[in-house]
């Protein structure tokens, strides 16, 4: 079974070799507070990932899982310090961590939060909803 990412790419939605900045981003025409929300968590998260060298600038797509006791960014465990920074970050949009939970920025644009499979489905979604700190 393909992963999102793989189904994606071979669909043309997304490109591996093009930053994460770089194209489309389908929320940038979309006017509803639902997206402002989704643009301004994707910024803020953007930005705390390179200022903490977490990615590149150039960056193709982010993996975060978010377990209870864990952060993990692209496969690299967080330090405590960082965990506690990130978990208050997802706290402000509201979202909780979870056994299977991940938040996938996706080099498109696109945000996908939710619970995934063992086959990278996505089991349930969670919606973001800026609660403040």
């Amino acid at each position: 079974m393909k992963t999102l990412i793989q189904t994606l790419f071979l669909l043309g939605a997304i490109s591996l070799f093009t930053p994460i900045d770089s194209q489309a981003n389908p929320l940038d025409s979309c006017p509803t507070a639902a997206c402002e929300i989704k643009k301004s968590f994707r910024q803020a998260v953007l930005q705390s990932l390179r200022q903490d060298g977490l990615i590149a600038a150039e960056a193709q797509h982010v993996k975060i899982e978010f377990e209870y006791h864990d952060i993990f960014v692209n496969e690299v465990i967080l330090d405590y310090e960082l965990i506690a920074k990130y978990q208050a970050l997802f706290r402000e949009y509201g979202i909780a961590p979870g056994p299977q939970r991940q938040i996938r920025l996706l080099s498109n644009g696109e945000i996908v939060i939710g619970d995934f499979g063992l086959q990278n489905e996505l089991l349930t979604p969670v919606e973001l909803e800026y609660v403040g700190r």
